[in-house]
């Protein structure tokens, strides 16, 4: 005979390991793809720690960021390069805790990603896009590293790759969204021998 418990048991999940090891067939725990999302991770951190090299030397440049008006952009993405890495370290902590407590299930830890890479990619991006406007044509491109405006132009490439950084993750999020919401569901092995074995017994 059937039990029907252990097959509802089966078709709901029990275990936030399933976020490592099962496929997308679960309302709350669900695989996420690891490899390419904590190489974005990498990237992302060490952009913003090229970023906030370059920040950290102009930002005693006091006469040159008023000159061109860019004081408060340089001070704004200084900041937000020193939150970066909590942010980058907390949606890696997130998959390590979710290990040892339920409260954090796939689709919590999906979500709190989503909202962080799309805040970082909006304040990336528009200090990117402001420390370019602001300044206009007022650096001229070059390879030093000890002079003002070279040291603006450094920060303003570091800043382009972050938010690419960013961009490629908020990308990995939605793409992992789009196969939750729209896979095909799939019947687990065990159950699917049980319902083949019930099908047998009742011919």
């Amino acid at each position: 005979m059937v039990n029907f418990s252990e097959i509802q048991r089966k078709l709901k999940a029990t275990d936030l390991k399933s976020s490592f090891f099962k496929s997308y067939n679960e309302n709350k725990n669900f695989y996420i793809p690891k490899q390419a999302r904590f190489t974005a991770r990498f990237f992302q951190a060490a952009t913003n720690f090229g970023a906030m090299f370059f920040l950290a030397k102009l930002f005693n440049e006091e006469a040159f960021l008023s000159e061109h008006g860019v004081t408060s952009t340089v001070n704004s993405m200084l900041i937000m390069s020193v939150l970066t890495p909590l942010c980058v370290g907390f949606c890696v902590a997130i998959y390590i805790w979710s290990v040892f407590t339920k409260a954090w299930s796939s689709r919590r830890i999906l979500t709190a990603e989503t909202i962080l890479d799309f805040l970082q990619l909006l304040v990336w991006g528009f200090g990117f896009l402001a420390g370019i406007i602001q300044m206009g044509k007022g650096c001229p491109a070059s390879f030093s590293t000890t002079t003002p405006c070279p040291l603006y132009n450094w920060f303003l490439a570091w800043a382009g790759f972050t938010t690419a950084g960013f961009l490629v993750g908020f990308v990995l999020d939605c793409k992992t969204w789009h196969t939750v919401l729209f896979a095909e569901r799939e019947l687990d092995s065990e159950l699917l021998l049980d319902i083949n074995r019930t099908t047998r017994m009742n011919r």
